[in-house]
C-alpha cells in the first residue's frame, strides 16, 4: 500500500559489492538476487495477477544479472520468458535497460541502482570524479523514476546516497530516499 519504497542492498561483504566487467559494464548480484527473491513472494502471494512489473537498470550487465537470479528462482526460463508456473500469478515482467524503457509505464517498477559505496574513484578527463556513474545522467534518472503507475522501488546501498557529492551529482535519488525513509 506504499507508492515508493526503498530496498536498502547494503555493501557489507564482497558478495555484496558491484562488480565491473571487461566490456566496462557494470553488475552487482545483491541487488539482482534481492529483486528476484521479493519479486517471487509478490507473485506467490497472489497479489500481483493483474499487474505489470518494470525491472530497471542504468546497465546492461546488471539487466542480465537480474535475469539470471530471475532464471534461478523459476519466474523467468532459459529464453528469459516467464516460466509457465508464473503465467497465472503475474500480468507480465519486463527487464531492460532505462534506455529501452522510454515511453514505456508498468503498474510496479524497481530500479536497480546498481552503483555502490566501495569505488574506486577515478577522475575523467574533465577532472570531475565519474563516482556515480549513469545516475548523475538527469534524462536517464528522469526515465527511471517516472515508469511506474502505482509504485517505484529503488533498490540499492543508502550508503551511496551519503556520500559527500551526492547531494549535487543525484540529487533526485537522494530526495526519493529521504520521502522513503522520511529524512533519516
Amino acid at each position: 500500500n506504499k507508492c515508493a519504497i526503498w530496498m536498502d542492498v547494503p555493501n557489507t561483504s564482497s558478495d555484496s559489492r558491484e562488480s565491473r566487467k571487461s566490456n566496462g559494464g557494470y553488475s552487482r548480484k545483491a541487488e539482482a538476487d534481492r529483486i528476484a527473491k521479493h519479486l517471487q513472494r509478490m507473485f506467490d502471494s497472489g497479489k500481483a495477477t493483474e499487474l505489470t512489473f518494470g525491472i530497471i537498470s542504468f546497465y546492461l550487465e546488471q539487466v542480465k544479472e537480474i535475469k539470471r537470479a530471475l532464471v534461478d528462482i523459476g519466474i523467468l526460463n532459459n529464453n528469459y520468458e516467464l516460466s509457465s508456473e508464473y503465467h497465472d500469478k503475474v500480468k507480465s515482467i519486463t527487464v531492460e535497460t532505462v534506455d529501452k524503457m522510454q515511453g514505456l509505464e508498468f503498474d510496479i517498477v524497481y530500479l536497480s541502482m546498481t552503483r555502490s559505496t566501495k569505488l574506486f574513484e577515478k577522475k575523467s578527463k574533465n577532472g570531475v570524479k565519474n563516482r556515480f556513474g549513469f545516475l548523475d545522467d538527469q534524462h536517464r534518472i528522469c526515465v527511471a523514476l517516472t515508469r511506474q503507475k502505482r509504485c517505484l522501488i529503488v533498490c540499492g546501498d543508502k550508503e551511496m546516497l551519503k556520500d559527500k557529492d551526492a547531494e549535487e551529482k543525484i540529487p533526485s535519488l537522494v530526495r526519493f530516499y529521504e520521502l522513503c525513509k522520511g529524512g533519516e
